[in-house]
C-alpha cells in the first residue's frame, strides 16, 4: 500500500501520513479519513506529518483542488503541519509559502528534508511558544 498512517509517538500528539512510491488521490483521501478520525478523537492539539521521503510522485489531476479540499476538512485540533520531502520543487514551494505573510494554514506549515529535521523544527517552534 503506497500510503499508510500511524501515530509517531506514544503520547499520540503527532500523526503521520507516510507516502511511499506512486499513489492515487483515492488512497490519499482514505489516509486523510483515517488521520482526521484519529486526530479528532483527541482532546489535545495534534500535529500532522506528511512524510513523502520515499515518494516524489504527485498524481496529475486537479492537484491543487484536491489538496485544498483535503486540507479544508482538517479537524480544529490540528496543530502544525509538517511536510517531509526531498523533492526540490516541493520544498521550494513550501518554503516560499512559509516565508509569506503568516495567515491561516501557512503559519502552521513546517518543512524538512528528513523526518528528524522536520521534528526538530517542530520542537523548536513549540519551545518558542512556551512562556518564559
Amino acid at each position: 500500500m503506497p500510503i499508510t498512517t500511524a501515530w509517531q509517538d506514544s503520547e499520540e500528539t503527532i500523526f503521520r501520513i507516510i507516502i511511499d512510491g506512486k499513489w492515487e488521490w483515492q488512497e490519499m483521501e482514505a489516509a486523510h479519513t483515517a488521520a482526521f478520525n484519529a486526530i479528532s478523537s483527541k482532546n489535545q492539539r495534534t500535529h500532522l506529518v506528511y512524510d513523502a521521503t520515499s515518494s516524489g510522485y504527485i498524481p496529475v489531476s486537479d492537484t491543487l483542488g484536491k489538496a485544498a479540499a483535503l486540507v479544508g476538512a482538517m479537524p480544529e485540533n490540528v496543530g502544525y503541519i509538517l511536510v517531509v520531502t526531498n523533492v526540490t520543487f516541493a520544498r521550494l514551494f513550501i518554503d516560499a509559502l512559509t516565508k509569506a505573510p503568516a495567515v491561516g494554514l501557512v503559519k502552521k506549515l513546517i518543512s524538512g528534508n528528513t523526518l528528524n529535521e522536520a521534528l526538530e523544527k517542530l520542537k523548536a517552534r513549540l519551545a518558542s511558544e512556551s512562556p518564559r
